[in-house]
């Protein structure tokens, strides 16, 4: 029984088992079956995700693709230039394959389901519905395909179908640019924001401008004086100008100057004149001096000039010799004529002195007169005896004595062997020196002369002047009587003194003083209070000084010099007196004659005389003697001719003839040569004889022809002469105008156009005159780009992207009253000043539309710089009161100007091309490094619209210093430094750009009035090489005190409108503004 249950037991587990198992194979199977779903769905989402992310991917590749196609520089598409219009190709589709995609039509796979929602030619969606309608006919888009690419052919292309770019409309966007979903206009980029575009501004963000200036291209001719009318056609209404006319002139030939007179003329070439002009005539004229040029030739004959006289037979005749010339070998023979004549020839043999003379201090000169015919030659010395007389004395010295007459002056002459000279002394005619002086014997001296006084010896006192006459130069001494040592006895002159005036008198009374020096004196010894003995009269004599010594009597006898003795005279050697002192001259008579030479055809005695040897004195008398002559008598005969017997070769002129003989002397010819000569002359000078008409320097020429030489050359000058007519010389803007977006046409009315372009119909006379026209400058905004791309995969998975891209703002951007333009300025210094200011407010003193408040300072902090710059923050940090920098922004008003000043102004290219603009502007005043001075312009009133406003453009490439009290008006460029101090004030644009360096240094006065910037362009203004990219500029500001510095557009934006500047294009990738993911 157990057993059967045991048994029983087991079955019913193993079924239990079966059931458990079939049931988990069953639980297995659902989990499987799960889990293959699950893969399964995991999978198709996968698949579905990996789709879109293609299809996005390759949308926002079109994207890129068609940013770059459209920048300015490179790209190769170019961009719609306004909004969509069903008129105009405004729209461009960038296609994968135009035959196949077609977003214009609604029919299509890849239909352009967005465009509807951006409000254009027409069109309307709701929002988030894609859209089913679409601008008919094709007038409105253009298209490029790129299945025309080899990229785009591949077995395997992306995914993109389309592109569409266009430009933007402030109401194209979900969200308007402005917030007025109304506003159509184009939006524009400002730097900072998205703007609709301004009232002032059209089509392409470009300001609506004014003319400013028309220049005159072609001057034209042949107006009259009134001048023609100017119109002005373009999309702008109101401009309208006045032709400013000049006389017409025509260039005439003035004269001819000659720069090179050419060789080999012998005659007057023919002058030419060429150019523009007609009828100019002139004649040339050969130079006075001309150069003579020979052919060498031999000697063909002689020609006699004199015959000469030569001895005959059995002498030979003289010999013929040949010499210069630059020839040689000839030769010629002589023959004497056969007619002779008698020539009687002497020679002086001997002189005889008749009479000879006295008082030769040396030999004289013997001369030779007379004789006959030719007589000549003779020559003789003259000798003088041992036994003379005294001529002349020498006065060395003429002594100081002083002398009553002539014959106080005693000469004598001692030793010498001769005797009986006698001389007498000749005194000057005026008395000049005292020559004694007489006492009385009262009264008597206030005190006695005495040894007790101290006068040694007692009873006289020497060195006593006259105290009352004269210069006293003369003194002598004073006796007094022994018996009681003052009555006064005489007076000796010791030195007789000199004085032409005051010792001119006979005679004078003086009293006495005592000599010190000549004109000083000194007082007489005091005794018993009174002076010894100042209290006498004397009277004093005067007389005369010598002034020469006359020999009266020679003498004889004297064979050595005597001395010569000089006595007499007033004045003695202890009182310091001269005597004069002189030397004896003696002269000799001629004792004999002796010829040196006899001189030849003498035919009788010739005439001896004698000159020179220091006679003719007053004691001297001349010399006389005879010559002796020897004659003798021959026969003579001249040459007759000359027989040449070889003619020699290369003579380029006649040699020289001459003969030669022992017989006979006289004979000249001359040669003859069969050389030739020629003179050839230069040309001289040029004479003008007819003007002509119509000729400028540039084409006009000079020529010589003809006249046998080579070479000559010369220019024309030309001279202008009236022709009666006008020719327009400027044009004056009357009224600019507005609303000009472009340069208008200008058209100068004349019988050319007559009729016609805006013309009256008659006008002239006149033609041929053109000109060209310039409108405002200004910022030109950035333009703002909708580009749409649609991606779609073989399976479906489609994506749709918008981007807003932008091109950068160009021209001059508006920055701060001070641009510190570049990163990390270098400022060292700024003013601590109590009244110094830097102000955004707009001072607006042309009393327009203020703009808004400027940032007081801008700053440059490249948002993209790696590493990043910290300008602005250096800029704060040096500013030593934060409140006085007032403007946009708040305190310290100090902000980046990266996206404000735009492209233009925040590249060394674009800032370059600013100043080159600049420069060229006609006007502009240019300087080089540190000029003296610069052009200030004028501006009473200050305010630019006002017509006594004269604004200045000035140049300088280098260093600037500005001080002192002036003011300047207008536009002023500096490159390399500028220095700025005291009281000097600038109304206007102040441009530092180049090296990018600005110093103010001391305090007064001096202001800034509308705009300073600082930018470093270059590694230095000697160089001008540009850096890749803005450097640091330099700013330093020393002192303060009451400077300021102040934004006003009338001296700064205005002042920029007159320069036409077109910036460099962009070449930096168009700003990406916005991007987003369209659901259509």
């Amino acid at each position: 029984m157990r057993g059967e249950v045991k048994v029983n037991s087991q079955r019913n587990q193993s079924g239990v088992a079966m059931i458990i198992a079939l049931f988990a194979l069953l639980l297995l199977s659902v989990v499987g079956l799960g889990m293959m779903y699950s893969t399964n769905m995991e999978t198709s989402i996968n698949g579905n995700y990996r789709d879109k992310q293609e299809a996005f991917y390759a949308a926002l590749a079109g994207l890129q693709e068609a940013r770059d196609r459209i920048q300015p520089s490179w790209g190769d598409i170019p961009a719609p230039t306004a909004l969509p219009s069903t008129s105009f190709q405004n729209v461009i589709y960038i296609l994968s394959d135009a035959s196949t995609v077609k977003p214009w039509d609604p029919t299509k796979k890849y239909f352009d389901t967005e465009l509807c929602q951006e409000k254009v030619m027409g069109l309307s969606g709701t929002s988030g519905v894609p859209c089913t309608t679409i601008a008919s006919g094709s007038t409105w888009y253009k298209t490029y395909d790129h299945s025309l690419g080899g990229i785009w052919n591949l077995p395997n292309p992306l995914d993109l179908k389309w592109v569409r770019i266009t430009v933007k409309g402030n109401n194209m966007t979900p969200v308007p640019v402005n917030g007025d979903n109304t506003v159509a206009d184009q939006a524009c980029w400002n730097g900072a924001n998205q703007m609709s575009t301004p009232s002032t501004y059209t089509t392409g963000c470009r300001p609506k401008a004014g003319v400013t200036a028309i220049f005159v291209t072609s001057s034209g001719g042949g107006y009259s004086s009134s001048g023609p009318a100017i119109v002005i056609t373009g999309d702008g209404t109101g401009a309208t100008a006045t032709a400013v006319m000049q006389p017409e002139t025509t260039g005439y030939v003035a004269s001819i100057t000659l720069t090179t007179g050419g060789s080999g003329y012998t005659i007057a070439p023919t002058v030419t004149i060429t150019g523009d002009g007609t009828g100019a005539t002139a004649t040339a004229v050969l130079s006075s001096t001309g150069t003579v040029t020979t052919t060498p030739g031999a000697v063909t004959s002689v020609t006699m000039t004199t015959g000469g006289a030569y001895a005959g037979p059995p002498s030979p005749p003289p010999t013929v010799n040949f010499s210069g010339g630059g020839g040689t070998g000839a030769s010629a023979v002589a023959v004497l004529s056969s007619s002779g004549t008698v020539v009687t020839d002497g020679y002086v043999t001997a002189v005889t002195v008749n009479n000879g003379g006295s008082g030769y201090t040396s030999p004289p000169t013997v001369n030779f007169s007379g004789g006959g015919g030719s007589a000549s030659g003779a020559a003789a010395t003259a000798v003088l005896g041992t036994s003379g007389k005294v001529v002349s004395l020498n006065v060395s010295s003429l002594g100081t004595q002083c002398y009553s007459q002539a014959s106080d002056v005693v000469v004598s002459f001692s030793p010498g062997s001769g005797s009986g000279a006698t001389a007498v002394g000749v005194l000057e005619p005026t008395r000049s020196c005292i020559y004694s002086a007489s006492v009385t014997a009262a009264p008597n001296c206030n005190n006695k002369l005495s040894s007790a006084n101290g006068y040694s010896p007692p009873d006289q006192k020497s060195s006593v002047t006259f105290n009352d006459v004269g210069n006293k130069s003369a003194y002598g001494t004073l006796h007094v009587s022994t018996a009681d040592d003052k009555s006064p006895s005489s007076f000796l002159v010791n030195y007789p003194g000199h004085d032409a005036t005051g010792y001119s008198a006979s005679t004078f009374s003086s009293t006495l003083t005592i000599y010190v020096s000549p004109g000083t004196t000194t007082a007489w010894p005091i005794h018993s209070s009174q002076q010894d003995c100042n209290n006498i009269q004397v009277t004093a004599t005067t007389g005369y000084r010598l002034q020469s010594i006359t020999v009266t009597d020679g003498g004889s006898g004297y064979t050595s010099t005597p001395t010569v003795n000089i006595t007499g005279g007033t004045g003695d050697s202890s009182g310091g007196s001269t005597y004069p002192t002189a030397t004896a001259t003696l002269g000799f008579p001629v004792s004999s004659v002796t010829v040196t030479s006899g001189g030849n055809h003498y035919t009788s005695a010739p005439t001896v005389s004698f000159t020179g040897g220091g006679g003719g004195c007053g004691v001297c008398t001349p010399a006389t003697a005879t010559a002796s002559v020897v004659t003798t008598s021959t026969w003579v005969y001249p040459v007759d001719h000359v027989t040449v017997t070889a003619g020699g070769s290369g003579y380029t002129s006649p040699p020289s003839v001459s003969f030669g003989s022992t017989s006979g002397s006289g004979a000249a010819a001359m040669a003859n040569i069969s050389g030739t000569t020629a003179t050839t002359y230069p040309v001289d000078h040029v004479d003008v004889n007819t003007g002509g008409s119509g000729y400028t320097s540039a084409l006009t020429t000079v020529s010589f022809s003809g006249g046998g030489g080579m070479n000559a050359a010369a220019t024309a000058t030309i001279g202008q002469q009236l022709t009666g007519g006008y020719s327009v010389n400027t044009i004056t803007v009357n009224t600019a105008g507005s609303g000009y977006t472009y340069d208008p046409t200008i058209t100068i009315c004349g019988t050319n156009n007559a009729g016609m372009f805006g013309c009256p119909i008659g006008s002239g006379p006149g033609s041929g005159a053109t000109a060209v026209s310039q409108i405002n400058g200004g910022v030109k905004y950035g333009k703002v780009y909708l580009v749409t791309a649609l991606a779609q995969t073989k399976t479906g998975g489609r994506s749709m992207l918008q981007m807003e891209v932008s091109t950068p703002v160009m021209g001059f951007g508006f920055g701060g009253a001070l641009t510190l333009d570049g990163p990390n300025p270098v400022i060292d210094a700024m003013p601590n000043s109590l009244n110094f200011t830097i102000k955004g407010a707009d001072k607006n003193l042309c009393n327009d539309i203020a703009d808004p408040d400027h940032p007081a300072i801008d700053g440059y902090d490249d948002p993209n710089a790696s590493p990043p710059t910290h300008s602005v923050e250096d800029i704060i940090s040096s500013l030593p009161r934060p409140d006085h920098y007032t403007g946009s922004g708040g305190t310290p008003s100090v902000q980046n100007g990266y996206a404000s000043l735009g492209e233009s102004m925040g590249t060394p290219a674009g800032l370059e091309s600013l100043i080159n603009t600049i420069y060229n502007k006609t006007g502009a005043n240019h300087y080089g490094n540190n000029p003296s001075s610069i052009a200030l312009g004028d501006c009473p009133t200050h305010n630019t619209s006002d017509a006594s406003c004269h604004t200045i453009i000035d140049y300088v490439e280098g260093d600037l210093t500005l001080n002192g009290n002036a003011t300047g008006y207008g536009t002023l460029v500096v490159t390399g430094t500028l220095t700025m101090s005291g009281n000097f004030t600038w109304y206007g644009l102040v441009l530092v750009i180049g090296d990018g360096h600005m110093e103010f240094n001391g305090g007064g006065n001096g202001q800034i009035i509308g705009q300073l910037i600082d930018a470093k362009i270059w590694d230095s203004y000697t160089t001008k090489t540009k850096l890749s990219s803005l450097g640091s500029p330099t700013f330093k500001w020393n002192g303060g005190g009451v400077n300021a510095v102040q934004f006003d557009h009338c001296w700064s934006t205005k002042l920029m409108d007159a320069f036409n500047w077109t910036p460099p294009p962009t070449t930096k990738p168009l700003k990406v503004l916005s991007f987003r993911i369209l659901p259509y």
